[in-house]
């Protein structure tokens, strides 16, 4: 966990969410496996020359969510049914926060770290009022061809530094305005977690010998968080970033450790 005191925007969930009521009440298990099913077989055909026979496939009326189906399609496009619109709310490297420069391929790792974060893939949304939210969203990993003017083929160190800012975790306000969500750049919970955001350990593994570095012989110290891909919310309404497995970045004596800290903690 950071250090990330938000007792006075944090409230309990006293409710359950729309989305879950949505799905309950819109979706039985059969019918889910059936839709999934679907799914997995139209993103087999798209990659075969029968894509262009899928394609012509005219929308029906789905009486499973209310509304119109797109028809089938293999565009690199966004499409979304009649009466609904689909908007950009936030990309990578826009402002989170107020004096945040604008985007530019050429910005430094000081900027990327008040510019929203590469990669997008878990993320989860908080209702705090009807007009205000908070969006959490992990920040993956980094495409060097686009992170940089020179496409990665010469890299510095605040180059370095900033595809650490690139990673990790983007915390970002949201306010409705005019029924449509922006982003706040005055909220106050605006942030940043990089690949070098400081957090302290805590619990039976702190302390533990496995944790201990050259940097903090107190293994109670830890720096950053990356290559998140899911994420979730407690129900005590805490975010929960994960990576799904540490042998891309890490040595496998390292991951051997890391199993053995798991085990620890567990």
């Amino acid at each position: 966990m950071s250090n990330f005191n938000n007792n006075d925007d944090q409230r309990p969930l006293d409710h359950e969410p729309e989305f879950n009521k949505f799905v309950d009440a819109a979706m039985s298990r059969r019918r889910f496996l059936k839709g999934t099913g679907a799914a997995a077989t139209v993103g087999f055909f798209a990659a075969t020359p029968v894509s262009q026979a899928v394609a012509n496939v005219k929308a029906a009326k789905s009486d499973l969510m209310g509304f119109n189906a797109i028809p089938i399609s293999t565009a690199d496009t966004v499409q979304v049914p009649d009466g609904y619109q689909a908007d950009v709310l936030i990309s990578w490297g826009d402002a989170i926060k107020k004096g945040a420069p604008a985007f530019s391929q050429s910005n430094d790792s000081k900027a990327q770290e008040m510019q929203f974060g590469d990669n997008n893939d878990g993320m989860t949304f908080f209702l705090i009022e009807d007009d205000r939210a908070v969006l959490v969203v992990n920040n993956e990993y980094t495409n060097n061809e686009y992170l940089y003017t020179h496409q990665g083929k010469n890299i510095s160190a605040d180059d370095v530094r900033k595809a650490q800012a690139a990673h990790g975790v983007s915390v970002v306000e949201l306010k409705k305005n005019f029924g449509q969500w922006q982003v706040n750049l005055d909220g106050r919970l605006n942030r940043r977690v990089t690949a070098f955001t400081e957090m302290e350990m805590t619990g039976v593994a702190a302390g533990h010998d496995l944790l201990k570095t050259a940097a903090d012989k107190s293994g109670s110290k830890i720096l950053g968080t990356f290559n998140n891909c899911a994420n979730g919310q407690t129900p005590w309404v805490h975010i929960l970033p994960v990576k799904r497995t540490l042998t891309a970045t890490l040595p496998i004596p390292l991951v051997q450790n890391c199993q053995k800290v798991t085990h620890v903690m567990v």
